[in-house]
């Protein structure tokens, strides 16, 4: 799964560059907007199989096939539950409240976009459950090479419009669809259960309300963005955003093969778990320092080689971006850890305690500073987020060692040089003995035991 991941990163990359190259910034402005406005439903499109599904596979006594067959075909009646009512708000309430009759015309075909996808995601849990990485993979590619393929089609052959483009969207939604379908469904024997319809939905739901808590700062930031200084300036935001996604991918490849067995472990081995969350903090600090100096040295230049002189008003907030993305893998193993406990009520007071905040500081900040002000509200909350995290999983992270990590670049990064930075931070980790090489080892074995104890499984 791993070894595949940068492909995946290099047609995702390609994919937002033909896009923001094809379409003037107003114009990808509007279909961002309206993805951003469709995902704050996301409760009701993504409800949280993602983990819902593993747990209740995991827990059945009488294995977890077994459990699966049954989870897989409960799953599809759950989610036909929740998505009508999503369908629903999110069509009645654009109409009323969003401008613009192109606008209301793009959110009406992502909200069939939407409810398609939201069934198709129950197929790529289920692969990602059985161990299917190497199907994994190829889906992703597919899903990807597709993407590419009608962008490329619509803009640059037809030369049509975006109204055109969000309809082939449509299109190519439900081939993916069929494709997802018809790969996953010979590796289960869907089997009913309905006295675990009801246990499913309240679980499913609970991790689906974090699951779109967490997801929803980025699109209420979209929106008031959108709402208050244009369409324009949305994509001149969004796109260092997106680049910024694509540098976390492969922290989110190592989530996806970690969770099972973390979901196991929490249960069966507490100082197995104990030790690995340890382990794992230490990794992504690392990682994500890493991370952090080369976007903090190279985005500026990369952002203007990929996309031109047109995003050059991207430019005063694209460094600022390493800060939140460094935030972001600091916190990543405290949310693993609270999403393996079914920390529910946790999770939620510190999603919802960033929301409030978040929506507070975007109101002001962005009337006093512009986009800029958008960023700057971003890091307050991020770093609000991550203190939260920390404290509540505090005795499974090793926040000492993760402090001394990240401290050294932090303090350097506006002085010295990046030769001289690297050289010195190289040196600092050496002697310090902050990283170790046992840390990568436990990562590296804790990985193929997941992998491969999801294969025995299957």
């Amino acid at each position: 799964m791993l070894s595949s991941t940068g492909f995946v990163i290099a047609l995702s990359s390609i994919i937002t560059i033909l896009l923001a190259r094809a379409l003037t910034p107003s114009e990808l402005g509007i279909i961002l907007a309206a993805e951003a406005y469709i995902e704050l439903f996301n409760f009701f499109f993504r409800t949280g199989f993602r983990n819902s599904l593993l747990k209740f596979s995991a827990t059945d006594p009488n294995g977890f096939k077994a459990g699966l067959n049954k989870a897989f075909a409960n799953a599809f009646l759950v989610k036909s539950i929740t998505v009508i009512p999503g369908i629903l708000l999110a069509y009645f309430i654009s109409q009323f409240f969003q401008q613009g009759t192109l606008l209301k015309q793009i959110i009406n075909i992502y909200i069939a976009i939407f409810t398609i996808d939201s069934f198709a995601t129950i197929f790529a849990i289920t692969r990602r459950a059985l161990g299917q990485f190497k199907l994994m993979s190829i889906m992703d590619a597919v899903d990807k090479i597709l993407r590419l393929f009608v962008i490329y089609f619509v803009l640059i052959h037809l030369k049509a419009g975006i109204m055109t483009l969000v309809w082939a969207f449509l299109i190519e939604k439900v081939i993916k669809f069929s494709i997802s379908a018809l790969t996953t469904i010979r590796l289960v024997k869907p089997q009913f259960d309905l006295r675990q319809i009801g246990f499913m939905l309240k679980d499913s739901c609970s991790f689906g309300l974090i699951d779109t808590l967490e997801n929803a700062p980025s699109r209420i930031d979209r929106v008031m963005l959108n709402s208050m200084l244009g369409a324009s300036s949305l994509a001149y935001f969004a796109v260092p955003a997106k680049l910024n996604k694509v540098s976390q991918v492969f922290s989110k490849a190592i989530a996806n093969v970690f969770l099972p067995s973390m979901h196991e472990n929490i249960i069966s081995n507490h100082e197995q778990f104990k030790k690995t969350t340890h382990h794992l903090s230490r990794f992504l600090a690392f990682l994500g320092i890493c991370v952090f100096i080369f976007v903090f040295y190279y985005a500026e230049n990369i952002l203007l080689w990929l996309f031109g002189e047109t995003y050059s008003e991207s430019i005063q907030v694209v460094k600022l971006f390493a800060f939140i993305n460094l935030f972001w893998y600091l916190e990543n193993t405290s949310q693993l850890t609270l999403m393996a406990q079914s920390a529910h009520k946790l999770r939620f007071s510190i999603w919802i305690t960033n929301i409030i905040l978040g929506i507070i500081l975007n109101y002001f900040l962005i009337k006093a500073y512009g986009l800029i002000g958008l960023v700057y509200s971003n890091i307050i909350s991020s770093a609000l987020r991550l203190f939260m995290a920390s404290y509540y999983t505090r005795y499974y992270i090793a926040i000492r060692e993760s402090v001394l990590i990240i401290f050294l670049p932090l303090l350097l990064i506006y002085f010295v040089p990046l030769h001289y930075l690297l050289t010195l931070f190289i040196i600092y980790i050496y002697l310090a003995k902050i990283i170790r090489a046992q840390d990568i080892d436990i990562i590296r074995k804790s990985l193929f035991r997941s992998k491969q104890k999801l294969k025995d499984q299957k």
